[in-house]
């Protein structure tokens, strides 16, 4: 859901005002964008610059993969890239929007509470979007890159901030005084524009992997599997960029592990039986800083080879040992 808040300020371009507070719901948190992008259209929202606040359980703010930045510019093709995960950072990359605020509930640990600007462009190897941060939750999905390597970037305020501590620690409370000021750094006069964007499950949501087959304790070692160390120098860009697969092959391609993975590998669950199939593809995997080159289906027997014979689980691969 999103409501469009603020119309009378003062600008070269002339605003229109609504006569009532506008909101819009959809099903899929992406499908909020076109209709952001109608308001910008009218003129009731500023075409650059507008600030999204932003009421979820998660940061949607993944870039589609394989898209080419300049797909931002076509709102047809961008829309029908787009999902819910991913939806805000291309809009972002196209001007629209420079100041995410994002308000999580206490059970969210994708980012750290902090306020922190960064980059973001077009790779120039690429030719996808990038940005600069080096959050761990942009670097585990291999969208990180060095501002020398982004073309056409502009500049990105990513403040995040947690409310209902004292639902795990009931001594604690919030702050909303502090946090008002902080939304005053980013809506200073009365009358400025900006978007109030919530997603229900801000208010009540589950992880949907813990209970995956939990007599194989399946979500323990997908954990593990899936887990991201943060390089022990971060001073050094060159540490960002191995870890996060930024360095590349001979063809010019980026080594992304994760989701390399989640591409490749189809979960399906036959009677009582756990199949995990995998293509003859093989996968590149960090560790300690280091590129290593295996096969998909290695990596898949490191991780279960220690359940319980009990279990139920079956490991049933589609390579071939070489």
């Amino acid at each position: 859901m999103a409501a469009v808040a603020g119309t009378s300020f003062e600008t070269v371009i002339p605003r229109k005002k609504f006569k009532e507070l506008p909101i819009y719901i959809a099903e899929n948190h992406n499908e909020v964008l076109p209709f952001i992008y109608r308001c910008m259209g009218s003129k009731h929202l500023p075409l650059e610059g507008n600030t999204i606040i932003h009421l979820d359980s998660h940061p949607d703010m993944l870039i589609p993969k394989g898209m080419p930045a300049d797909t931002v510019w076509d709102k047809h093709e961008l829309f029908s890239r787009l999902s819910i995960e991913n939806w805000m950072m291309p809009a972002a990359y196209a001007g629209h929007f420079s100041n995410l605020v994002w308000i999580k509930p206490p059970w969210a640990k994708q980012m750290m509470d902090r306020a922190h600007t960064f980059l973001i462009g077009r790779h120039r190897l690429s030719g996808e979007i990038r940005l600069s941060s080096t959050e761990a939750y942009f670097l585990s999905e291999a969208l990180y890159s060095s501002p020398a390597e982004l073309d056409n970037s502009r500049q990105v305020i990513l403040q995040v901030a947690t409310v209902g501590a004292h639902l795990f620690s009931p001594d604690k409370k919030d702050d909303f005084q502090e946090l008002g000021k902080m939304f005053r750094q980013y809506i200073a006069r009365e009358g400025d524009p900006f978007i109030l964007d919530i997603d229900l499950d801000f208010f009540s949501t589950r992880n949907p992997f813990r209970g995956l087959y939990e007599n194989a304790d399946l979500y323990s070692h997908l954990r593990e599997l899936y887990n991201f160390q943060r390089p022990a120098n971060e001073q050094d860009p060159k540490n960002w960029e191995v870890r996060t697969g930024v360095q590349t092959r001979k063809e010019g391609k980026v080594i992304c592990p994760w989701t390399q993975m989640r591409h490749l590998v189809a979960l399906s669950l036959p009677h009582d039986r756990l199949c995990v199939r995998t293509s003859d593809v093989g996968l590149s995997f960090i560790v300690n800083n280091l590129v290593y080159k295996t096969e998909l289906w290695s990596l898949f027997l490191c991780a279960v080879s220690d359940l319980h014979a009990n279990s139920g689980l079956i490991l049933s691969t589609g390579v071939r040992s070489k």
